[in-house]
């Protein structure tokens, strides 16, 4: 990926991150929530002039929306042209340092599906060696060929004092299930399952990705969307890692768990090199993660009924979302999630304009990453047009069923990373 990131001075954001829990809890009874009487709309105009200033400020906002509306037609008109075409955007070709990776042909815009593929290989549940050379063997043999060609630097449990070589001699099964540890995807749909793509499986990993990957339900498979711009023979590249709001040393330790699967050391852009790591993008992702973690604890305890101060609570989620912006991370799981809470907390503290510009970067966000025919982009467009039609108007009831979506959302975001951590417990010793 070609270097584009500013230098960013850690103290340009505030130190609002480092407010401690004890600062976030209220003493005191909780604030009222807005009810029929008393909706959360902005306080009402005192005098004429501010009347003027309000609906200058009002049609500012609105012309500003119907630009962005014209780029994406734009953005959409562009993608439709590629996918009206059978010309490819990508091809696999040697990635230095990294064995095999996708490189784009041609300018691919934000927003384009770059591809969409069913699985080679799909084991459900709890996955051993057994399951993984059944399906092998249930494939056609060109299949089976290009399944070998993927890329294998997973050393099984209880070889790692064995040379590659002769790993190699042991069985033949030996290698078909290290390809397996090496690519597979954790996949969470009706049921858990883990997968391997012959295309996808090809996507290397930075810590400022330009593409996004998901299992979309509507192809019962993986799609891959570029969450920016990308320029012709630049690397189409993907987040291995639950987040990106780790520092340098937690996302490579994550790269090397578990059981060490992928054996390298990330050096891109955000990571520097050994010998001249990036400090200024590892203090900043340090930071977000201290917000991160913060966020999740105000929003438990107000879950659990505990006051929280949701003004400081909102300006800490906008500068973990300008922070993200500084680091490119737009498009990302992270930013999705960090814009999400910011728009709660700014309809909670009654800014109802800040919340649906938060939602509808979020809606924007989602669409480029998963597209119109994911269920979340759905679930989101639909919470975008009820807060645009109600959200002046909501009363306390709401209260109640933020709490509940709050709570699924830190429940799905727990399960999502505890995914993650779970790999194919494959036995030291293979019997076929």
């Amino acid at each position: 990926m070609s270097s584009s990131s500013r230098q960013v001075d850690v103290t340009e954001f505030g130190h609002t991150d480092d407010i401690s829990m004890d600062e976030l809890t209220i003493q005191g009874p909780v604030a009222p929530f807005a009810s029929d009487d008393d909706t959360m709309s902005t306080t009402a105009p005192e005098s004429a002039a501010d009347d003027v200033a309000l609906n200058r400020a009002t049609k500012r906002r609105q012309q500003h929306y119907e630009k962005q509306k014209a780029r994406r037609k734009e953005k959409r008109a562009q993608t439709q042209a590629i996918a009206a075409t059978d010309a490819p955007i990508f091809e696999v070709r040697d990635a230095a340092g990294k064995g095999k990776g996708l490189f784009a042909i041609r300018h691919i815009p934000r927003g384009t599906r770059i591809l969409s593929e069913q699985a080679l290989i799909a084991c459900s549940g709890f996955v051993g060696n057994g399951s993984v050379t059944k399906a092998f063997y249930g494939l056609p043999a060109d299949k089976r060929s290009a399944y070998m060609d993927l890329d294998c630097k997973t050393v099984l449990p209880g070889e790692q004092d064995i040379s590659e070589p002769l790993r190699n001699q042991l069985l033949p099964a030996r290698a078909i299930i290290a390809v397996f540890q090496t690519n597979f995807v954790v996949e969470q749909t009706h049921t858990l399952r883990m997968t391997v793509y012959l295309q996808a499986s090809r996507l290397n990993h930075s810590c400022v990705p330009n593409a996004l990957a998901s299992y979309n339900s509507a192809v019962a498979g993986q799609v891959v969307h570029a969450i920016h711009d990308i320029k012709p023979d630049e690397e189409i590249t993907i987040s291995y890692i639950q987040s990106l709001e780790y520092g340098r040393q937690t996302r490579n330790n994550e790269l090397k768990q578990p059981v060490e699967r992928w054996f390298f050391t990330c050096e891109c852009e955000a990571c520097g090199t050994k010998d001249r790591p990036n400090e200024t993008s590892d203090a900043m992702r340090e930071r977000l993660n201290k917000m991160r973690m913060n966020v999740y604890k105000s929003m438990s305890r107000w879950i659990e009924g505990s006051c929280v101060d949701f003004q400081r609570l909102k300006a800490m989620l906008e500068k973990r979302v300008k922070i993200l912006r500084s680091e490119h991370l737009i498009g990302t799981r992270d930013f999705i999630e960090a814009v999400k809470y910011a728009s709660w907390a700014s309809y909670i503290t009654g800014d109802i304009l800040k919340a649906l510009e938060y939602k509808q970067c979020e809606k924007e966000c989602v669409l480029h990453g998963f597209d119109c025919d994911s269920k979340l982009y759905q679930r989101v467009a639909a919470e975008l047009g009820r807060l645009r039609r109600d959200g002046p108007n909501l009363t306390k009831d709401v209260e109640a069923g933020l709490k509940v979506h709050m709570k699924r959302s830190l429940e799905e975001g727990k399960r999502r990373m505890l995914a993650g951590q779970r790999f194919v417990a494959l036995e030291g010793v293979l019997e076929l």
